[in-house]
Parts: C-alpha cells; structure tokens; sequence
C-alpha cells in the first residue's frame, strides 16, 4: 500500500502569496513576494479594508476615434481576396454556384468600413439577417425574399462595396476538400434556424447518409462512414442551413498520469478573506458524481444526464468527475486539509459519461449546456476536458461557447486547455480556444513550485491570441474519490475510507485539477464582487478581468507566454493589491472598475485619475465578444468587435494594451486586432510622474461591444460633470397641440457625470417661429440627478415647429461633453404638430387638473 501523503488540496489559495514557501518565485522575479510582516489584521479586517478598497469608474468623457482602416479583402478558409479584383477561388466542380443565393439565400455582403452602425442600417432598408462575420469588413447574410431583387437592391447601395454569393464550396473546410474521408463533423447551423428546425435537420442528416446526427444552437455533430463523405458533405455544402462543415474529434478528460508525490507539502490555505463561495452556484459538465461523498452534502442541486450518453448520473469509472466537484467545493467534512476552493458554493452537475464503456462525451450543444445551467443560476462553469484533435483551432464547439457568453455575458465558463505540452507550440485543446472563456492550464505545486507544469498543453491559438489564459495548481491535487470509482487511477492522500473500504480522497494531476482550482477562485473573485463591491450582478468578463488583473508573473518576468498565459490565479493580488507586500494595512492600492457599459464602433470612452505611478500601474480589459468567423482560415483573427486599451500620462505619452516586453508594458502604439482581453503592466519604481493620466477604450470597429475593466494604481478618480439632454427632455401636455390653446411644455436634463455643475444657463427656443420660450439661469446640479421646468405657451401658428432646448449655453460648466469636449450632448431638438382650431376632449386627472406628461395623459383616458 501507498505511504500516506500529506493533502495538497486546495490551494485555497495558492494563490495566496503569503501562506506557503512552495509559492516562492524565481529571484529573478522584479515582484516581491515577501511574506507581510502585517499580521495584525484578521481575515475580517482584510476583507473590509480591500471592500473599502474597491470603487465603481465612470467614464469621464465620450469621444469619437477613426476606425480601423479598412482592407478591402475577404479572409477565408479557402483563401483570402478582394472581390472586386482578384479572381474567385473555385472549389471544385459542382462546389462553385453564382446563382447559389437563389435557393439559399445566402449571400456576403462587404462594407467599406467595418461599422456595426452601418450594419444595422443595411438591415432596417433591405431586411436581411447577418448570420456570421467575415473578416475583414464583410457578413454573410440570409437575404430577404425574394433573393435576387435583394440582390438588385443592395448592388446600388452606397454603403455596400460587394455583394454576391457565398458559393457552397466555400461552407467546407479546406482538408475536406482535399479528400480528408473524415468519420466524424462538425456542421455549424445558420443563426436563423428555430429551436424546432433542429430537430427536423437531424432527422434530414440522416437521410443524407449520416449514421448518426445531433444539433444545438452553434453546432451539429454527425457520424457517417468514409464512403457517404463526399456525397454528404456536397448535399450538406448546398442545403442552406449549415454555414460551415468542418472535421471534429471525440472528447478526452485532461488528467496527466499522478505524480510520485514526494515532498508534498500541506497547503491548505486559511487567508481567504473569509470568503466561501455563498451564493455562488458553479456548473461542472464532466464524467458524474458520488452523490453520497461527505464533502458535498447538501449543496448539490442536482445531477443531470440530458446532455450525457447514458441516463446514470454516478461517477462509476475514473471518478474524474467527484474529484473536480470536491476540488472546486468540497467541506472538508472527511478532512479539513481536503477543503475546497469555495466551500459554501452550490453545484450542479452534468454528467456526460457513458458508464458501461467509460467512453465520455455529448449530446447537444455546448451552448445548450451552458443555457440550461445558466437557467439553473450558475454564473461559473468548469469544463475540465477538451477535444482529442483539432489542436489550437477556433472550432464549432469553441464558436459555440462564444455565441453563448456574447448572449449571456453574466455567465464564465472555464476550460482545461490539456494534458500535451510535450508536444510543443499551439496544442490547446478547443473549446478552451474559445474567446469568451477562461482557458486554465496547470502550475507546479511543493517543491517545484512557481513553474508551469511540463504537461501543461502550450499556446497560442492558431490565430495567435494568448491561450491559457492563466495557469493554476495542478499537481498533486488531493481531492474527494468516488465511492462507485472502479478504475480511480490516483494515489491515497488521507486515511480516511468510504463504506467500502475505498479511500475517501486521492490525488491526481493535469489541467482538469488546476481549471477545478481556478474555477473556485472565480467563484471566490464573483462573491467579492457581488457582496463586498456591491455589484450585484457581475458580468464574466469582469470578473475574467479581475483574474487576471491579479495574476502573478511565475518566474522571471515574462508575461504573457505560450505557457501561463498572463500568470497564475491570485486571490490576494486580484482581490487586495498591495505595493509592498510587507505591509498591506499601509500600501493598498485603488481598484477601480466598470462593467457592462456599452460601446459603439468609432467612440472611445475616458477615465480620468490623479494617480502615483511610481507604485506600479495594472489595468486589464475583457469583452465578450461575438462569435468569430465560421469559414475564415484558422491562423486568421476571430475578433469581431476590436477595443483598444490605452494609458496616457500627464504629458501625453501613450502605452497601448499588449505591447510587453519582459512582463511589462513598453512603449509604442502597435493595436492589438486579435485578442479580446489587454492588458497593461507598469511596474513599481519605474515611472515617477504624478498628475492626472487617462485610460481609454476605444472601440476601433465591429458592433457595439459590453466589456468589464479593471484599474488597479495608486490613484484617485478624477470628478467631473456632464450636462445631458435625452429623449423626453421637452413634452408638450398635448403631442399635436392646437393653435392658439394654452399647454404646458416640460423640458428637462440630467447631470450625468461624478460632479455637481455649479450654475448654468439654459434657452428653449422654437426655431420655426423665431420665439425664444425660456431663457434664464440654473442652480447647480448634483451628480446624477434631475432637474426639469414647467412652462406655459400658445402657439399661434399651424404646423410643423421645430423646437431646440439648449443648456449651459454659456460653457460656464467643464463637462465630460459639450460642444467642444466629446460628444455634444447639450443639444436637444424635437418637432411638435401643431394643428387648426377644433373641438379636443381632454381626460382630467382624479383631481381635476390638466394631465401634463403622455403617461399622465394614458392614465387618465384609461381611467375615463
């Protein structure tokens, strides 16, 4: 038998810089990892101070930015064009259709700028439905019927540069068309097609030769035997529903072979600023679970098998699923050193395991998956598995994901990037290439630690974008073994047994353990957010930010690298950074934050700070972004909507997200168009200016765009007002007034910004008539409250008057915007009907008096 070995588990945290040495970093590292001295703060006390710690960031000003120039060119898997010069690649015979269009109605339509607004419309004059992005300024498009006159309409449409058909052998991916006799695909349905066309395209992928098929929102899997593939894939290619057909791969759980164990240290963890994961629901799709396991009692809300390849919700064969559960919210009840990351987490599983053969898998989508668990409240998902194939590509499944997280942004699913990294470069397993997620892969633990583990799978993408993520502990995790486990390949780290006889924990390693680890650090991350900042309901892409905002660099300073990603998870770094480590109480820093503000293609929104930078600067962007591109080739970019990160000092010097040198930012102004997550690091002592600087986001082209931004500095936000005139700013108690009748116009505004404005001149003008209806001066204005007046007035004229409401006429406020900074939002015009005499029946208030407002005015005629 096994000698015991003392239980790694869990890394609660390990994340924790000052509660073990196996957490020491290379002495090359710039960062100081000391153990603080400050030991007179109880968790308590540190909670509270990084809460006070922690402050909402509001834009100071909106402003208007270039787009990204435009190329002309249409980036595809089967080769890249500008389809008004070059020649069209052909596919083959019977693949290449000009007259496609006509019974699919799919078409790519080219824009001369990549303008989400532009986009919207096209929509609104000639009604057709973007189905995908197609790099650089183009979409493919269900046009509307019939097909060919939407053709004619959008040929003389100014804001199209090209229109024509997606010809089907443009739908195949390039090594189908090379023979490539591929058993299993991946179809990728049209956004278009209803929840009840699914089941109904199954059924036709069976008729067309398939033995099997399935489909979900994002994706389609079919079996078929070689000898049906190119007659299927051609009727497929031409059917009109599926926009891409692409070679696929069986799943494999991430578990590396576990480790000998010697000199495994106790790191159980007690600094988590108290803490537990309440009120966090985490989802885990993966092999089962021991319902019965002691560490889980009464926190599992269900284990489900719609999506599994059989009905059994145990944990029968590895085991791997009860050891991820435990991993990520085991009590301890067996063994307190077992404990999990998030104790008082609830989960809900999906088991996907097919217990007779042990064979893993789905059925379904990943997005349906995530859409159930999402139902069922979880905001965190672990995945902790991947495909055996299909090494470092954006596949339909990673598309899926995408699609999923850009409709529900509130959700984060985590993704084991795998077990390959003796492979060499770009062997991440999909669908942890997925944009929207955190792709984790693992670091060493004990004697070895503050490195990546050697078979932790190594990035990029194949489009080149930062994968993992972020690295967590992943060797030698000690965590709960199923009771029902038959073939459990772990080594025993307690004592203590089931019923059975069978241990109660064991160990094991890979990415599967560390993305368990990090999955309860971003349920930890979300409760801080929820109950100590205040923000209720969290975006993933803030919380996402927030993680790696507090990575540590593993090593010589070297982020970000192929193989952590921007560093390891850090709950302490995330939640209380400090400048020096040996004193938190007296040098933590701000952390500023925004969440879900909208963004449009061609604006750019500003935060201003007095800040020191001479303690070190960290600001991380993440967006969730909308799917990529189907059929672009995979070393092309999947970024739809390109967001700019940019930090400017107080003489105008600029640093843009993701130029790194060394672990830091470095100058320049090279824009990242690939990621949807940027970074910049300035380290402590290396700038000394004091001033105001600015953060900016910019948003250099694609649709509007969420996206979740953290600042951490020493540094203060810098104040201001921001006068704003909205849609309902003047209402006339009557919408179509009479000539010569007496009514009253309300005209309003708001202070949107973070200051009071101080006074401020307001005019009310009816530009038709020449009138002036007010014109006087305004006490100050609080921040972010209302103000509005009351007047009287009788128009004397018929018809259209165009009326304009103006404030701060006289510039006495400095805004955020105005009329000469950011956008002018001090300007209001509206058009009232004035008509002839004539008889008007008007429903009075309860009280007797004339109803001012429309919905003053609904009330009382329903009341009538």
């Amino acid at each position: 038998m096994q000698a015991l070995r003392r239980p790694l588990l869990m890394l609660v945290l390990l994340v924790l810089t000052s509660l073990s040495p196996m957490l020491a970093v290379s002495s090359e590292s710039v960062e100081s990892i000391d153990e603080p001295t400050d030991t007179l703060m109880s968790e308590v006390e540190r909670l509270a101070l990084a809460a006070s710690m922690w402050h909402v960031a509001t834009p100071t000003e909106r402003i208007q930015v270039s787009l990204q120039p435009s190329t002309g060119v249409l980036n595809m898997n089967i080769g890249s064009f500008d389809p008004t010069v070059d020649e069209h690649p052909a596919p083959g015979i019977g693949l290449f259709n000009a007259n496609d269009f006509t019974t699919t109605g799919l078409a790519i339509v080219q824009l001369h700028a990549h303008d989400g607004q532009i986009l919207e419309e096209l929509i609104d004059r000639h009604d057709f439905t973007p189905l995908d992005f197609i790099s650089d300024e183009a979409w493919l498009v269900r046009l509307a019927d019939p097909p060919v006159d939407s053709i004619r309409s959008l040929l003389v449409d100014d804001d199209v540069r090209w229109v024509g058909a997606q010809h089907p052998g443009w739908r195949i991916d390039a090594s189908l068309l090379a023979g490539d006799a591929s058993q299993r695909l991946a179809l990728i349905p049209a956004a278009d097609l209803s929840y009840g066309g699914f089941e109904s395209l199954s059924l036709d992928l069976i008729r067309m030769g398939a033995h099997n098929a399935w489909c979900g929102v994002g994706v389609c899997e079919v079996e078929l035997p070689p000898s049906m593939a190119p007659s299927f894939i051609s009727s497929v290619a031409n059917d009109g529903r599926i926009i891409w057909i692409e070679p696929t791969a069986e799943f494999s759980l991430h578990n590396a072979a576990a480790a000998a164990a010697s000199g495994v240290i106790d790191v159980r963890a007690n600094a988590t600023f108290t803490l537990d994961g309440s009120g966090e629901m985490i989802a885990i799709a993966d092999t089962g679970l021991d319902l019965d396991h002691p560490d889980l009692t009464g926190r599992v809300a269900g284990v489900y098998t719609q999506f599994g390849l059989d009905s059994s919700p145990a944990d029968s064969n590895t085991g791997h699923g009860t050891h991820i559960a435990v991993s990520a919210i085991g009590d301890g009840q067996s063994n307190g050193n077992a404990t999990g990351m998030a104790p008082n987490a609830d989960l809900v599983m999906y088991a996907l395991e097919h217990d007779p053969t042990g064979v893993f898998g789905r059925i379904g989508s990943i997005y349906d998956l995530l859409r159930d668990a999402e139902q069922k409240t979880a905001r965190i998902a672990i995945n902790a598995w991947g495909a055996n194939g299909n090494y470092g590509q954006y596949s339909a499944d990673s598309r899926s994901v995408d699609i999923f997280v850009h409709d529900k942004p509130s959700m984060l699913p985590l993704f084991s990037v795998g077990d390959l990294g003796s492979q060499g470069a770009s062997q991440i397993t999909p669908p942890s290439t997925a944009k929207n997620v955190l792709a984790i892969g693992a670091s060493e633990t004990g004697s070895t630690s503050g490195s990546v583990a050697s078979f932790s799978s190594i990035g990029p993408s194949l489009d080149g974008r930062v994968k993992p993520d972020l690295v967590a502990p992943g060797v030698d995790v000690c965590s709960g073994r199923a009771e029902e486990a038959k073939t459990s390949p772990g080594l025993t780290c307690s004592s203590e047994t089931h019923a059975n006889g069978d241990d109660v924990y064991t160990m094991l390693s890979g990415t599967s353990q560390a993305t368990a680890v990090a999955g309860g650090v971003a349920a930890l991350t979300r409760e801080f957010i929820r109950e100590e900042v205040g923000i209720s309901a969290p975006s993933g892409s803030l919380v996402k930010a927030a993680m790696i905002n507090g990575a540590r660099d593993l090593g010589s300073p070297d982020i970000p690298n192929n193989a952590e990603g921007w560093g390891q998870v850090d709950l302490d770094r995330t939640v209380l950074p400090v400048w020096d480590a040996s004193s938190p109480s007296t040098s933590a820093l701000a952390t500023f934050m925004d969440d879900n503000t909208p963004l449009d293609a061609g604006f750019g929104l500003l935060y201003a700070f007095e800040l020191d930078a001479s303690h070190g600067i960290d600001i991380t962007l993440a967006w969730s972004d909308e799917a990529g591109s189907a059929n672009a080739a995979q070393s092309e970019s999947r970024l739809v909507n390109n967001l700019d990160l940019v930090l400017v000092d107080p003489s105008g010097n600029e640093w843009y997200g993701n130029n790194f040198a060394n672990g830091f930012t470095t100058s320049g102004q090279a824009s990242d168009s690939v990621n949807n997550v940027e970074r910049i690091k300035v380290a402590p002592g290396t700038l000394s200016t004091s001033g105001q600087w600015l953060v900016k986001v910019l948003h250099r082209g694609g649709t509007t765009q969420s996206f979740g931004l953290v600042v951490t500095a020493d540094a203060t936000p810098t104040p201001q007002a921001d006068l704003a005139l909205y849609n309902g700013s003047i209402i006339p108690s009557s919408p179509e007034p009479l000539r010569n009748d007496l009514i009253a116009i309300r005209i309003g505004w708001i202070n949107q910004g973070t200051l009071a404005t101080g006074s401020f001149r307001v005019i009310f003008e009816d530009l038709t008539s020449g009138d002036t209806l007010f014109e006087g001066d305004r006490s100050a204005l609080a921040a972010g409250t209302i103000d509005s007046l009351l007047i009287q007035h009788q128009f004397v004229t018929t018809g259209t008057h165009s009326m304009r409401l103006r404030v701060d006429t006289n510039d006495q406020v400095a805004e955020m915007n105005d009329g000469t900074t950011g956008i002018d939002n001090n300007i209001w015009e509206q058009d009232i009907e004035v008509t002839a005499l004539g008889v008007r029946v008007v429903a009075l208030n309860d009280d007797g008096t004339v109803p001012v407002t429309s919905e003053d005015r609904e009330a009382a005629a329903i009341r009538t």
